[in-house]
């Protein structure tokens, strides 16, 4: 997990961000959905924040939904036959 954060981590992400890379790396090592974990956001001088359900869900299917697409764009394309 600290590899892939290593790997696309960049300078100056946006909270929502620093949450949705979050969320992937954490995909990466557990079983897929809300179910299987728990994200809390810790911000300096603020209380513990957890994240909802609903809104974890959210995000797990967003990026879900992008990993299909990006698998969608890198099939090989057949072909037409004459």
């Amino acid at each position: 997990m600290q590899e892939f954060l290593e790997k696309n981590w960049t300078p100056g992400l946006s909270d929502e961000e620093t949450v949705r890379l979050t969320v992937k790396a954490l995909l990466e090592v557990v079983d897929s959905g809300s179910k299987n974990m728990e994200v809390a956001v810790l911000k300096f001088g603020l209380p513990v924040k957890m994240l909802p359900e609903d809104e974890l869900q959210n995000i797990i299917s967003d990026i879900e939904r992008e990993l299909d697409e990006a698998k969608k764009g890198t099939q090989e394309i057949t072909p037409m036959e004459s």
